[in-house]
C-alpha cells in the first residue's frame, strides 16, 4: 500500500473513532436533545465543544478540574449526573454542569 493510500485510511478511521466516541455521543444525548441555554440565551454545545471534567463543591460554587471556580448560580443542573464544561471557540466557558449538592 503506498503511503499517501495509508494516510488517507489513517485519517478515516481517525475520523471515525472521533465522530464516534462516547463522549461526544454522551454530552450530545441530553445536552443538545434538552436543547440547553446558558442565561444569555446560548446553545451550550455543538457535538465536539463539550467536556467532561471533575469537580468539587466549595462554599462559593464548584471548583472543576480545569483549575476554575465557578459560582452555584451559573451551574446548571447535570442530565446524566457528571460534571461537564461546554466552551465558545475562544475557550471561555459558555455552560457549566454539575450533579447539584455533590
Amino acid at each position: 500500500m503506498r503511503a499517501g493510500a495509508a494516510r488517507r485510511r489513517l485519517a478515516a478511521v481517525t475520523f471515525a473513532l472521533l465522530v464516534l466516541s462516547p463522549a461526544a455521543s454522551a454530552h450530545d444525548v441530553w445536552i443538545n436533545k434538552q436543547r440547553r441555554t446558558n442565561s444569555a440565551g446560548e446553545w451550550c454545545c455543538n457535538s465536539m465543544d463539550c467536556t467532561k471534567v471533575q469537580a468539587k463543591e466549595t462554599p462559593r460554587g464548584y471548583l472543576f478540574s480545569t483549575s476554575e471556580e465557578i459560582p452555584r448560580s451559573e451551574v446548571m443542573l447535570s442530565g446524566d449526573g457528571d460534571f461537564w464544561i461546554c466552551r465558545r471557540p475562544d475557550k471561555t466557558i459558555r455552560c457549566a454542569f454539575a450533579r447539584l449538592g455533590s
